[in-house]
């Protein structure tokens, strides 16, 4: 120190700077002063921190934790005031604390304080885990540990489905390391800043997320929603706060609106009755004790908590004018609602008509069939696939059924799908290649005469072919058509393979009449078509009466037994019955007769017989075309 001080005019005090050797850790002594004779003397001792060549830290402050998603600060401490600005590096040893790189401890100052964060995990829990932030300068370095607590994730809110309040969760990223505590406010707005409180949603202050558990589902503080409003609610833990917003529905009472579709009818059973499904969405859920909804005698059962109910609708056949009247009831637990109401219906489409197979490149005809009639235009999706549909047909008022053009894309296996207002039908198609015009059908070759049987549910078949005007590109599918299919029946299609020129198909004869009592049913010319529309050929198939049943009366003059052949109608121009027996050494018939044109029946007597056969069974067939019948007679009887 120095020798002496000045003390300046008009002052009575001066500093006095006294120095010391950098390794001085302490100084001790006394300080005289010496003023006109006048001595004080006072004693000194300081402690030195050193400080030589520079700061270094000698500390870092945190606190012992940290929730992850918040922020807290710390602070470093050098071994002593800085003589200039210092920069002190800082690290994490978790990449889930950041810290900032440098903190600047201010020239004259000792400590500095820093933010440090901590994020959430990204995906998964987390539990609790500890972080080491390092401070160093120079070669000197300060070190603290601090632990990372599950922080808050996630607040969800969601009416229960008794319709009793809000079920609230509140989530943290991990199991809670201790209990937690969370803060809540609930709130419709806010006014300055001050949350307006919600009328229907109470929540408590504060919850407590047990140690151990990674959510808690807050329960509301009210047993029933009394308003509709929109809440907003904030949850905040260690700073960092998230919120939520829900808007709050009170069960359905009576003055509430209801809304309904309009259903579409569809067939039902087989008296003509057709129903459907009128579905209704209520504006508000249905309270803790749920409603039942009736309509002309149906009921419908709404959950506690739901909004919808889907009620049968029925109609013997159906209505006219496409509306169902009757009164719909909603019975609540807190009161019942009656309303007069008038629902518009549509009819369901039903079935599809589809020509099989559908040919590449030849357009066809199909139908769309409705329930009934409706009284207003409908119009009906369609989709394809495998075929080319066009994507609407109106079918007009007053008509049950439409036409559209369908054309195949390919070949395989196709599909239609008609759709009227949700309700649906559809139907599978064959899809034939195309047919190039030089292979048209030139003719339907039958190889013998065609008669019927008595037999509806056992048709008599007939080979046909049809034979195509060049070898088949590949294999091809020509379309066949009956102009009657209830007396001749053909296949949908008959395929040609590639390279033929021919196709093989079957026809059925189909029977069950008879010329009895003087009904009879005379020869028919039924037309065979083979080709789509445009590269097509018929040809005119008579399709004539066979053998309905045989007799064996006995004949008054000779008393022997004759063979009576009915037939199913009045016989055509040549027809022939052949007779046979498996023992024509004990009875013979002429082995074939001709029945007279436009007979009902022919007699014909036996030409032989043996008398000693007395009680022996024989076994007699006749037979038109294809069609016989074979009959177990006992001689002598």
């Amino acid at each position: 120190m120095p020798d002496y001080v000045y003390v300046a005019k008009g002052t009575s005090t001066r500093k006095v700077t006294v120095r010391t050797s950098p390794t001085t850790k302490r100084v001790a002594g006394t300080v005289k002063a010496t003023y006109r004779l006048r001595v004080i003397k006072r004693s000194l001792t300081r402690t030195i921190t050193p400080c030589y060549p520079t700061a270094v830290p000698s500390s870092i402050t945190l606190p012992t934790y940290v929730h992850a998603g918040s922020s807290t600060t710390g602070t470093v401490t050098l071994d002593c005031y800085a003589k200039t600005s210092l920069a002190v590096s800082l690290t994490s040893s978790n990449s889930g604390v950041t810290v900032p790189a440098t903190v600047t401890v201010p020239t004259g100052k000792r400590t500095a304080s820093f933010k440090l964060g901590s994020k959430l995990p990204a995906t998964g829990s987390q539990a609790a885990y500890n972080a080491t932030i390092r401070a160093t300068r120079g070669q000197k370095t300060a070190s603290r540990t601090i632990q990372v607590r599950p922080g808050l994730r996630t607040v969800s809110a969601k009416q229960a489905s008794d319709s009793n309040a809000v079920d609230l969760t509140i989530g943290l990223s991990g199991p809670a390391t201790t209990d937690t505590t969370v803060s809540l406010v609930t709130a419709t707005g806010y006014i300055d800043g001050v949350p307006v409180s919600s009328n229907s949603l109470v929540l408590p202050s504060k919850v407590t997320v047990p140690a151990g558990r990674s959510s808690l589902v807050v329960k509301p503080q009210l047993n029933l929603l009394p308003d509709d409003e929109t809440v907003t609610i904030k949850a905040t833990l260690a700073g960092r706060a998230i919120s939520t917003q829900l808007t709050t529905l009170r069960a359905f009472r009576a003055g509430d609106s209801v809304m309904h579709n309009e259903p579409t009818l569809a067939p039902h059973g087989a008296n003509g009755d057709v129903t459907g499904e009128l579905r209704l969405i209520l504006d508000h859920p249905a309270g803790p004790e749920g409603a039942i909804v009736e309509f002309r005698s149906h009921q419908a059962h709404i959950p506690a908590g739901s909004t919808t109910a889907r009620v049968p609708v029925y109609a013997n056949g159906y209505p006219a004018d496409s509306r169902i009247s009757g009164t719909l009831a909603i019975h609540t637990g807190s009161g019942d609602v009656y309303e007069d109401v008038s629902y518009a219906v549509h009819p369901a489409p039903t079935g599809l008509r589809v020509p099989s197979p559908v040919i590449t490149g030849r357009p066809a005809t199909a139908t769309v069939i409705l329930a009934g009639a409706s009284s207003q235009d409908e119009t009906v999706q369609l989709t394809g696939a495998g075929v080319e549909v066009p994507a609407t047909v109106t079918v007009p008022a007053g008509a049950a059924s439409a036409t559209f053009e369908i054309d195949g894309s390919g070949a395989g296996t196709g599909s239609v799908r008609a759709e009227l207002r949700g309700a649906t039908t559809s139907t599978t198609v064959t899809v034939g290649p195309a047919i190039p015009d030089e292979c048209r059908p030139q003719a339907i070759d039958v190889a013998e005469d065609v008669y019927v049987t008595n037999d509806f549910y056992d048709p008599l078949a007939y080979q046909a072919q049809v034979t195509l005007g060049c070898a088949a590109p590949t294999d091809l599918l020509i379309p066949l058509r009956s102009s009657d299919s209830y007396t001749l029946a053909v296949p949908r299609y008959v395929e040609v393979a590639a390279g033929s020129t021919t196709g093989a198909f079957t026809l059925k004869a189909i029977g069950g009449g008879a010329c009895y009592y003087f009904r009879c049913v005379p020869e028919r010319a039924v037309a065979v078509e083979a080709g789509p529309s445009g590269l097509s050929m018929s040809r005119m198939i008579a399709v004539k009466p066979g053998l309905w049943s045989s007799f064996f009366p006995k004949n008054a003059e000779t008393g022997l037994r004759d063979v009576q052949i009915w037939m199913t109608g009045q016989a055509s121009a040549g027809t022939v019955a052949s007779i046979t027996t498996d023992r024509p050494d004990l009875l013979a018939f002429p082995a074939s007769v001709e029945v007279p044109a436009g007979a009902r029946y022919v007699t014909v007597p036996a030409i032989s017989i043996d008398p000693s056969a007395a009680g022996t069974t024989v076994h007699v067939t006749v037979t038109i075309g294809r069609g016989s019948q074979t009959y177990d007679l006992v001689l002598g009887q």
